[in-house]
């Protein structure tokens, strides 16, 4: 079998989760060539399309025009002659918004080369006129048409010609055009958003994001309790790569007021005017750079507390778990389908005093249900999980194929 990946990234969260996949296909025997925009290593099966101030030029002018790619058609001219040399049975789509590869053009070649197409959301950006998310807003224009977009001060407040409506329209007649496309996404909320998008009536498949739980595991975090001035007191982790308000970053700072005697909180990612606007209940660190470190850091934590309002599965929280530190969450989008009852606790509705109290039920709970949460990322969230869900899925679309 021969796979032929395509990613914004070859780091971070989907760049670590399409690199799974082509590690466990390599070792299988199979083949699998990796596209990415920038980031990652290069390697004999792995290639990046663009660099740091090819993305800039792109962006400016996707502010100016309303359209990305104007930068990279030759360089989206080179995957697609890459493709075809390569000849895979299965193309995989993930990220393809970030400003990497001229979308209308690869598409069309897609539609052409009839060839299975496997496209996985991690957000909601291909169904939509340019968000990524939309909860917050509570705006659900996508499932017919964008236009007069209420996100215009998140997605476009720089775009001289905002162009959300044509966006929306291209992306359906692109996709549209793709005969076999198979619609994964990463959490069962995602799942029943895009099958009210136009994306209904493809095959739509949920495969949970994985965890390296051999990365991700229970270790000593004593050195690093110490060096923080930790010793002695209960742990409240809070992880985001920005900080933003749908991150839920003034319930941390409510909390950070309202926090118990004995508590200190560790927000991790924060840039420098964040951080001066917290008070001494909180430790700021920036943006953790070293898995290793980020591990310790979910080691020495009591509770983990996610408040964002807009997850499509919620990577952190189950890392937390992972290394066996009880989360709470909102009961909002995918949030709630990474915790169980045996894990941590789902706020129905937040206050100030219901997530103290969570905080302080889990905070002394933590030795008791610790493996519990290992277990679930084991069974539900491992990448082993999720990378076999892909191969059989794989299996799956070409066996139809072949029919």
């Amino acid at each position: 079998m021969k796979v032929y990946e395509i990613n914004v990234t070859g780091v971070f969260s989907t760049g670590t989760i399409v690199k799974n996949i082509q590690r466990r296909l390599l070792d299988k025997g199979d083949e699998c060539r990796f596209a990415f925009g920038h980031g990652g290593k290069e390697d004999e099966n792995s290639f990046a399309l663009s660099g740091i101030w090819r993305q800039r030029l792109d962006i400016r002018a996707e502010r100016v025009f309303g359209r990305g790619g104007l930068f990279y058609k030759g360089k989206t001219r080179k995957l697609i002659r890459d493709i075809k040399e390569f000849s895979p049975d299965i193309i995989h789509l993930h990220n393809l918004h970030g400003n990497y590869l001229d979308l209308k053009k690869l598409l069309k070649f897609l539609a052409e080369y009839d060839r299975p197409v496997i496209l996985t959301l991690h957000d909601c950006w291909a169904f939509t006129g340019g968000c990524t998310h939309f909860t917050e807003n509570e705006c659900y224009k996508w499932e017919t048409e964008c236009n007069d977009c209420a996100y215009k001060t998140r997605y476009f407040v720089n775009r001289i010609l905002p162009k959300e409506n044509k966006e929306f329209n291209a992306k359906k007649k692109l996709f549209g055009a793709i005969k076999n496309l198979t619609v994964t996404t990463v959490s069962e909320w995602l799942k029943n958003t895009a099958e009210r998008s136009f994306f209904k009536e493809r095959p739509i498949v949920t495969v949970y994001n994985g965890i390296d739980t051999n990365v991700f595991k229970k270790q000593n975090c004593d050195e690093l309790r110490n060096e923080l001035g930790l010793n002695g007191k209960k742990v409240v982790l809070g992880v985001a790569s920005t900080w933003t308000e749908r991150k839920g970053l003034s319930k941390w700072k409510e909390l950070s007021e309202n926090i118990p005697d004995g508590y200190k909180i560790v927000l991790v990612g924060l840039n420098k005017e964040q951080t001066e606007s917290f008070n001494g209940n909180v430790i700021a660190l920036p943006r953790v750079k070293e898995t290793n470190e980020l591990v310790l850091l979910y080691n020495l934590t009591d509770v983990y507390v996610n408040l964002s309002l807009e997850e499509t599965f919620g990577l952190p929280t189950a890392e937390a778990l992972s290394c066996g530190t009880p989360a709470i969450v909102l009961n909002s989008t995918a949030c709630p389908e990474v915790v169980d009852k045996n894990t941590g606790i789902v706020l129905e509705k937040y206050s100030p005093e219901a997530l103290i109290d969570a905080v302080r039920h889990l905070a002394n709970r933590k030795a008791e249900i610790s493996d519990y949460c290992v277990k679930r990322v084991k069974d539900c969230f491992s990448v082993g999980r999720m990378v076999e869900s892909y191969c059989d899925l794989y299996d799956s679309v070409l066996s139809k194929n072949d029919k």
